[in-house]
């Protein structure tokens, strides 16, 4: 092979090498372009959006009027998705997700069919359920954050978690139950709650700790063993038949030994009223299932471990009193109980409703002829059932109003949260038949979507100065 042969061949193969590069660099360079003239938000897998965006608005149905709020909670659903496996994309989702949500209660309140549209304000509060994590997370960055949880006893860790921040020494519990429950180990409670506390893990510390008590009765206890709380304040409904108490003295404690000859207490940690301690000169406290009465002075009773004393109140405040003195007087029991400074608001949202004690609302065995909702029911039980709903929405509506005017009296009076707990308090576990729909449930789930949506609606007027986090 001559040299002028091999120079020849040689330069046709760096011209094929020269080509075959240009060729690949015009290809990358071509599919670059194409991804840059479509940006989309960083973090969708493969770093590329699907064409048109994602979740985007669905097409409504013609099955019947609801079609509209059907494709809604279709996009909530995808959005929901999105945001639970790519929480990167929270800028992208949370707006879109918070816009769906009130829109859905705005229309569906609108309508104001609450029996006939029971199973989609159901279907709402699972979504409301799911989202309550994401709402949690975003009320950290706020001054006051608000807090939703489902199982009440869930509340008392958030309170430990906020106390790192914003040590405080009292309670203001709205319920239609005092959820003072004794605790079987207290000991094993305050282990669980110091590590949060501590600061390390703590949405693990928290995780752990809510496992353990499992009690939807037990958070204000709980609150004050590991917190201290010094003052307890119970707004109930007049549907739990007690009368006020105010300022009284009592203590939680747990007795490890009982003197001779004297009938033993509860070995749980429970709470107790010691009349000889109450120096008001008051009536002695009524009997109630929240606590126990001593019937010798504690010091005669035995040795108490892990005693906690406090100041305990209770007051009517739903209906609030419409004669003028009752009313003045109310507010004055009120600014003594609740001292000046912040507090723990804790608002469980059976108080504007509770199927355990409002009127109406009743637990009661199902009707021979009940066969699921509306089902095979004659007329004149359907229309009753339509009226209860309607005359619950009124009652829920005029207890938050009520509370408005409250929490802006103690604002006006620099009575202000450090944080704010709402729980649904559905009781899930016993309404999952047919049979217990309407019967086992303290806040009936049809109506918590509504009254959790109004209640942040609410804080966010009372406290918008104060820099709430009470997004809806």
């Amino acid at each position: 092979m001559s040299v002028s042969f091999r120079l020849k061949t040689d330069a046709v193969r760096w011209v094929g090498v020269v080509l075959a590069f240009w060729f690949t660099l015009s290809f990358v360079a071509s599919g670059c372009a194409k991804v840059q003239s479509h940006p989309e938000p960083a973090g969708w897998p493969g770093g590329v959006m699907p064409k048109g965006g994602f979740c985007p608005a669905q097409k409504a149905d013609d099955f019947d009027d609801l079609g509209a709020i059907r494709a809604a909670m279709r996009q909530l659903e995808c959005l929901i998705v999105v945001y639970e496996n790519r929480p990167e994309m929270a800028s992208d989702t949370i707006p879109r997700m918070r816009r769906l949500y009130a829109d859905l209660v705005e229309k569906l309140t609108k309508r104001n069919r609450w029996d006939d549209d029971s199973a989609v304000w159901e279907w709402l509060y699972t979504y409301t359920a799911r989202l309550n994590p994401i709402r949690n997370e975003l009320a950290r960055h706020f001054k006051i954050p608000v807090f939703s949880v489902n199982g009440h006893h869930r509340a008392a860790a958030l309170w430990a978690e906020s106390a790192r921040r914003h040590p405080v020494d009292t309670l203001v519990h709205f319920d239609s139950h005092s959820d003072t429950r004794g605790l079987a180990d207290p000991a094993r409670v305050l282990q669980l709650g110091r590590g949060i506390m501590k600061g390390t893990n703590i949405r693990s510390a928290e995780r752990e700790l809510d496992q353990y008590l499992n009690d939807p009765a037990v958070p204000c206890s709980v609150g004050i063993l590991l917190l201290g709380f010094k003052h307890f304040i119970w707004p109930k409904p007049d549907w739990y038949g007690l009368g006020d108490v105010v300022m009284r003295p009592f203590f939680y404690g747990q007795q490890i030994k009982e003197n001779p000859g004297i009938k033993a207490l509860s070995k749980d940690w429970e709470l107790y009223y010691d009349r000889s301690t109450d120096t008001t000169g008051r009536p002695p406290v009524p009997d109630d299932s929240s606590w126990l009465r001593l019937p010798r002075p504690a010091s005669e009773m035995g040795v108490f471990d892990h005693v906690r004393r406090l100041t305990l109140s209770v007051f009517t405040t739903l209906p609030w009193p419409k004669d003028a003195d009752k009313d003045a007087l109310l507010k004055r029991e009120l600014l003594a109980a609740i001292h000046k400074g912040n507090f723990v608001l804790d608002i469980d949202l059976d108080y504007f409703g509770s199927v355990d004690l409002t009127p109406g609302l009743s637990r009661k065995a199902p009707p021979s002829h009940y066969e699921g909702r509306n089902k095979f029911l004659k007329s004149d039980v359907t229309d009753a059932r339509r009226q209860k709903w309607l005359a619950h929405r009124q009652h829920v509506d005029k207890g938050i109003a009520e509370v408005e005017a409250m929490m802006t009296f103690l604002r006006r009076h620099g009575r202000i949260p450090t944080v704010v707990t709402l729980a649904d308090s559905t009781y899930m576990p016993f309404s999952i038949h047919w049979w217990s729909e309407e019967f086992w449930e303290y806040g009936p789930r049809r109506m918590l979507p509504y009254v959790q949506y109004k209640v942040r609606k609410m804080l966010a007027r009372v406290y918008a100065g104060d820099g709430i986090g009470a997004i809806p």
